[in-house]
């Protein structure tokens, strides 16, 4: 036999332990318009005004039709026009009041959701009037739409002018949309592995589920749904579940953030990847790291008006926020 000696049966357990128990996750908040798409840019003149050379015109007509077909896949396959007003943060506040009655054979058309109470409107007088929790009859809604939007609404929808827009816009922006989903993914595939060793975990075979996992969240400013329709049509769904997709229009993107924090373990770590001033500000309040995105040209790797473009971003700079 080696001559280490024999290890005792508490230090096996504690080693057999360690092994078994994964290390916590690392979640990567996402903002969506700027930061992982194109769109509002393009309606305002935000984008033809940080690129010159875009052609006069173009953006502003491909971002209408951004908005026309996210409104159209949101209110056909996701019943936004019903839902409009009993918007929530998250699919899981509509879960609380879903008794799970069957919907196979559910009419859509002859309920009552339409003469329900609004989630909508002025806040109860509590300092804390928590998430609002819709009717049975939209929340009924909002477990057919996490369906549908699980399966894959573009396949269900068949829509087949957003391929020919969804080229049109990633080739207007410079790759910005390739750039999105190639990150997304780069981060899945990469990111355990730098963090596995600055960990001491070898990336070899067999490992994998012993290295930190890597979630992606969405936290958007839009209504809950349309985000859901727009990370269909910009083809970023497979990168986030639906439960991962929050909506911090009515209530604001620091109680999105605080969300996150509490269903998490304690040990999670964060990053906050945005353009916009409030998620900046929610993630300094939580103590989080902040990665800018800009819109603007990029000298020397970074904005000219501070922050890095979606296609300047990479894995190793997400994974120097982390302290790596």
């Amino acid at each position: 036999m080696g001559g280490g000696g024999t290890e005792s049966p508490d230090s096996k357990k504690a080693r057999t332990h360690a092994q078994a128990s994964p290390p916590p996750p690392v979640v990567l908040v996402w903002d969506i318009d700027e930061t992982l798409v194109i769109f509002n840019s393009l309606q305002n003149g935000e984008w033809e005004r940080a690129h010159s050379d875009s052609g006069a015109g173009e953006a502003q007509a491909l971002g209408s039709q951004w908005s026309s077909a996210v409104l159209d896949l949101a209110d056909s396959h996701l019943f936004y026009k019903q839902l409009e007003t009993h918007g929530v943060m998250s699919l899981e506040d509509a879960a609380a009041a879903d008794d799970g009655r069957d919907l196979a054979s559910y009419d859509f058309d002859g309920d009552v959701v339409g003469r329900i109470q609004s989630c909508e409107g002025p806040a109860p007088a509590s300092n804390d009037p928590g998430p609002c929790t819709p009717p049975p009859e939209a929340a009924y809604r909002y477990r057919e739409a996490h369906r549908r939007y699980s399966l894959g609404l573009l396949a269900d929808a068949a829509l087949p002018s957003s391929d020919r827009l969804w080229h049109a816009t990633d080739t207007l922006a410079a790759g910005w949309l390739t750039a999105a989903q190639g990150l997304l993914a780069a981060c899945l595939a990469h990111l355990p592995v730098l963090l596995g060793a600055a960990l001491g975990t070898p990336p070899h075979a067999g490992v994998r589920d012993h290295l930190p996992q890597v979630r992606h969240v969405a936290v958007t400013s839009s209504d809950l749904l349309p985000s859901l329709a727009k990370l269909a049509l910009f083809r970023l769904d497979r990168f986030f579940a639906g439960r991962d997709v929050l909506s911090s229009r009515v209530h604001g993107k620091l109680e999105c953030f605080a969300r996150l924090r509490d269903r998490f373990p304690g040990s999670a770590a964060f990053v906050a990847i945005g353009d916009g001033r409030e998620e900046e500000a929610a993630a300094a309040a939580l103590g989080w790291p902040f990665i800018k995105v800009s819109l603007g040209r990029c000298t020397l790797g970074r904005a000219e008006k501070g922050g890095v473009p979606l296609t300047s971003l990479t894995v190793m700079e997400i994974a120097g926020a982390l302290g790596i």
